[in-house]
């Protein structure tokens, strides 16, 4: 009888622990409740307020979509989605999100779409995203990001759209970026952009959009800017690029200012 009692007790024990030890199997996400273990696509619509941190405890989530005009969240992207390391979509776009892109968003290496596009982001483009290996599409424009763009994202090989225009970034485009050859798009208008248009523009050969406009560059163009030729939109305009130009671009040249041209 005693070993019987001994057995129901060590059972208890142990059945008390795992259940501790064990997370929540459920999580509310804006009023309704999801499965931690079963949740694998989020694209929701109609929310308000702030992204819950705890939306770093959704292990198996491939797939996020929080874009779009019937939202309208506000406050900071929490660091904690830093940790969905099956995460391969993640679009926050066109909320009202400010504070600085979480840094622990350069840790979700499945990761191949991320747009935080039309939201009142600040700072700097932390460099971590340029360990993003399996990226191929970056879209962080239309926000208020400062400083210059990471030599990190030249690391990105994978990519096929680069969108970091309508900002406020500074610096000179890195020499990095050249060896992204799979880039279609490529979009850095309206920013505060210096020095010249990459000299190895041409190894760009996939290029079909390129909008460069209204920043400051400087400089001549490149003859290799000829060599694109699967371009379909080029936009130069709005700088403070020397003639002569090239005479294959010669309408995509735009309104340059030219006074510090010798």
């Amino acid at each position: 009888m005693i070993r019987y009692v001994l057995c129901i007790l060590l059972i208890f024990i142990f059945s008390c622990d795992e259940n501790q030890e064990s997370g929540p199997t459920e999580l509310s996400l804006w009023g309704v409740e999801y499965s931690v273990d079963d949740t694998y696509s989020l694209d929701l619509e109609f929310l308000n307020g702030q992204i819950p941190s705890s939306i770093g405890d959704l292990i198996n989530l491939t797939y996020l979509n929080l874009s779009g005009w019937n939202n309208n969240l506000i406050g900071e992207i929490p660091s904690e989605l830093g940790s969905l390391d099956s995460l391969t979509y993640l679009d926050l776009g066109s909320n009202k999100l400010t504070g600085e892109i979480p840094s622990d968003l350069g840790d979700l290496q499945s990761l191949t779409h991320l747009d935080l596009s039309a939201n009142q982001l600040t700072g700097r483009i932390p460099p971590e995203l340029g360990d993003l290996s399996n990226l191929q599409y970056l879209n962080l424009s239309n926000n208020q990001l400062e400083g210059p763009i990471p030599s990190s994202l030249g690391n990105l090989t994978e990519l096929k759209f680069l969108a970091l225009g309508k900002n406020q970034l500074t610096g000179e485009i890195p020499i990095s970026i050249k060896n992204i050859t799979g880039l279609e798009v490529l979009l850095f208008p309206n920013n505060q952009i210096t020095g010249p248009i990459l000299f190895d523009i041409g190894d760009l050969f996939n290029l079909r959009l390129l909008y460069l406009s209204d920043n400051q560059l400087s400089g001549q163009i490149p003859p290799g800017i000829c060599y694109l030729l699967n371009i379909n939109e080029m936009h130069l305009g709005g700088n403070r690029l020397c003639p002569p130009y090239p005479i294959c671009i010669d309408e995509e040249i735009g309104n340059q200012d030219t006074t510090e041209c010798e």
